[in-house]
C-alpha cells in the first residue's frame, strides 16, 4: 500500500529531528567533519523544500533537482528571487540564499576536497570546528526562514 503524504511528512519530520540531534551530538563530541556532512544534507533538503515552495512540486521533483547538489538548488532559488515582484521574498531570501549558504558551502567544499592534504591536524580541526559551528547556525536560520516563506506563500496563494 502506498504511503500518504501525511505518513511521508511524519517520517521526514522524525528523520529531520534525528539529524538535528546527530548534528548537535557530533559538534559537542568534536566530530566536526560528521557535523559538516549532516549540515550539508539538511541544508540541501531545506533548499529543495524552498524550491518546492517557490517553484512547485514538478520543479522540485525533477531529475535535475534530485541528482545535483546544493549549488543547483541555490541557483534555482536565486533565479526566483531575482525575478519575483514580491518585495518580501526578495528582501527575506536574498541574503541567506544568495550569500550565506553559498559562502558556507564553498568553505565546506574547500576543506572536504582537501581532506587528505591537511598536514597540520590542529589547524584542520579548528577549521572544521568553525565551519561546523557556522553550519549549525545556518541550519537553524534556514529552518526558520523556510517556515516563514511557506506561510507567506500559502497566505499569498489564498488571497
Amino acid at each position: 500500500m502506498a504511503e500518504t503524504n501525511i505518513e511521508n511528512n511524519q517520517k521526514k519530520y522524525i528523520l529531520y529531528k534525528q539529524m538535528l540531534g546527530n548534528m548537535n551530538i557530533s559538534i559537542r563530541s568534536g566530530f566536526y567533519l560528521q557535523a559538516v556532512f549532516i549540515e550539508y544534507a539538511i541544508l540541501e533538503d531545506r533548499c529543495l523544500t524552498m524550491v518546492r515552495v517557490l517553484w512547485g512540486d514538478k520543479t522540485a521533483e525533477s531529475k535535475e533537482m534530485n541528482e545535483k547538489g546544493l549549488g543547483c538548488k541555490l541557483t534555482k532559488i536565486k533565479n526566483y528571487v531575482e525575478n519575483t515582484k514580491d518585495a518580501w521574498i526578495k528582501k527575506f531570501l536574498n541574503e541567506i540564499f544568495r550569500n550565506e549558504i553559498a559562502e558556507w558551502k564553498d568553505l565546506r567544499n574547500k576543506v572536504v576536497h582537501a581532506l587528505m592534504k591537511q598536514y597540520n591536524y590542529e589547524d584542520f580541526q579548528k577549521n572544521l570546528e568553525t565551519i561546523a559551528l557556522r553550519g549549525r547556525d545556518l541550519v537553524n536560520k534556514v529552518k526558520d526562514v523556510t517556515e516563514k516563506v511557506k506561510k507567506h506563500q500559502a497566505k499569498k496563494n489564498n488571497n
